[in-house]
C-alpha cells in the first residue's frame, strides 16, 4: 500500500463506483474511499497508514453519509474506532443520511467509552427518527451503556420514538427484579423529574408501564409518590394502573393505590 501511494498519491482520494461498491464486502454504497474499504474489511494496518498520510480522510463521507467511523462502529471494531478518533475527534459529530452518529450505532461499552470521551456533544444529538444514543441503548436494554451515558448527564431525555416512548418508558417496561432498573430510573428522574408525567401515544404513564411489567415494589412506589395522579390516568383502553395491578394480582400495588382510588369513588 505504501509503495502504491508513493507511485500514485492520487489513489488515496479515489472513490469507487456503485458497481465496485456492490462487489466489495457487501456494502453496496458508492462513494467509498480507500479508508471506507479498509475499515469495512477490518484492515487496521491499512487504516493506520491511510490516516497517517491523510488524516482528513476520516471525515470523508460515502453516498450514504457514512464516514469510516460509522463503519468501524457498526462492525464493533474497537481498535479502528480509537484509531479514527485519534486523528479526528470531531468526526463523532458527523451524521449519515439518517442523521445517526457513530455513538448511536455503538452496542458495546468498549465503543461507547472512546466515542463519548472524544465527542461528548454527540450525546444529545437526534437522528431523523428523533432517537438519541441513550434512547437506542434503552430500546435495546443495553444496561452498561445506559449507566455510562447517564453518568455523562445527557440533557435531552425527552427524545421519544414514533410511539412517544422515551428513555423512562423503556426503563420501566422491563421487569426490574431481573435488571435492577430502579437505580437507572432514579438517575433519569434526577436529571429530568418531569418525565414521570409523560405519556406514550397509547396514553400509558411510566407508572402504568411499571405495574404492567411487574417491576419491583420500590420502583412502583417511587413512581407513585412522585406523581400520585397517575393512578387515575387510563390508557387508550380505559385501564388505569390500579386496574392493571388487580389483573396481575399485585397486592402491594393494589394496597398502595387503594387510598388514592377510594378518593375518586
Amino acid at each position: 500500500m505504501a509503495q502504491l501511494l508513493d507511485e500514485d498519491p492520487t489513489l488515496i482520494d479515489a472513490v469507487n463506483s456503485a458497481e465496485e461498491a456492490a462487489s466489495f464486502g457487501g456494502r453496496g454504497y458508492s462513494g467509498s474511499t480507500a479508508l471506507h474499504i479498509a475499515t469495512n474489511a477490518g484492515c487496521g494496518r491499512v487504516v493506520a497508514l491511510l490516516v497517517a498520510v491523510k488524516p482528513s480522510l476520516a471525515a470523508v463521507t460515502d453516498n450514504q453519509g457514512c464516514i469510516a467511523l460509522h463503519i468501524a462502529t457498526s462492525h464493533s471494531n474497537v481498535e479502528i474506532v480509537k484509531m479514527l478518533l485519534a486523528v479526528s475527534p470531531s468526526s463523532g459529530l458527523i451524521t449519515n443520511v439518517e442523521g445517526r452518529t457513530a455513538l448511536m450505532q455503538a452496542t458495546m461499552i468498549e465503543l461507547v467509552e472512546p466515542l463519548l470521551t472524544a465527542c461528548p456533544d454527540a450525546l444529545d444529538m437526534v437522528d431523523q427518527y428523533q432517537y438519541t444514543a441513550l434512547l437506542y441503548a434503552a430500546c435495546d436494554h443495553q444496561f452498561e451503556i445506559i449507566d455510562l451515558v447517564l453518568a455523562a448527564k445527557p440533557r435531552n431525555l425527552r427524545a421519544a420514538d414514533f410511539s412517544d416512548w422515551n428513555v423512562l418508558h423503556y426503563e420501566v417496561s422491563c421487569d426490574s427484579k431481573d435488571h435492577g432498573h430502579t437505580e437507572h430510573v432514579e438517575k433519569i428522574l434526577a436529571i429530568d423529574p418531569g418525565l414521570v408525567r409523560t405519556l406514550t401515544t397509547s396514553l400509558q404513564t411510566p407508572l402504568w408501564l411499571a405495574v404492567a411489567a411487574g417491576c419491583d415494589n420500590e420502583l412502583i412506589e417511587n413512581l407513585f409518590r412522585r406523581f400520585p395522579h397517575a393512578v387515575h390516568m387510563a390508557d387508550e383502553s380505559g385501564r388505569t394502573p390500579y386496574d392493571i395491578a388487580v389483573q396481575r394480582n399485585n397486592d402491594f400495588a393494589v394496597n398502595l393505590f387503594s387510598d388514592a382510588v377510594s378518593v375518586m369513588l
